[in-house]
């Protein structure tokens, strides 16, 4: 299974403090799903703007947890709806990537455990 979250950039950023990490990491689980359910919402209702203000915030979420092929996929979201376009078959790619994101957490919470 490949890795969806890079240790290195996770640990550099939070100075390899395992307490930050954790705390960091709650704060993250805690947002990531509000960040879908509002993206597919705004879609839905064709706000393509609204949607690329969501994709900026989840972009740099991710970008802490060391999801940097998740950040790049958030950033073509942000950059393609940025002035209102729309993405073809927006749906399935949004829930691709809530897929890979939910399989990040797994991940970062098995390294995690690794600190108890």
């Amino acid at each position: 299974m490949a890795k969806k979250f890079e240790v290195n950039l996770l640990n550099k950023r939070t100075g390899y403090d395992p307490e930050l990490m954790k705390e960091m990491f709650l704060v993250f689980k805690e947002k990531y799903q509000e960040y879908f359910s509002l993206m597919l919402a705004r879609s839905q209702s064709k706000d393509w703007v609204g949607v690329s203000e969501i994709a900026h915030r989840a972009k740099s979420s991710v970008a802490i947890m060391g999801m940097e092929s998740i950040r790049e996929a958030f950033n073509e979201i942000e950059t393609v709806t940025y002035n209102g376009s729309e993405i073809p078959d927006f749906e399935p790619r949004l829930n691709q990537l809530q897929n890979d994101v939910e399989l990040a957490v797994l991940q970062i919470e098995a390294y995690i455990r690794e600190f108890d």
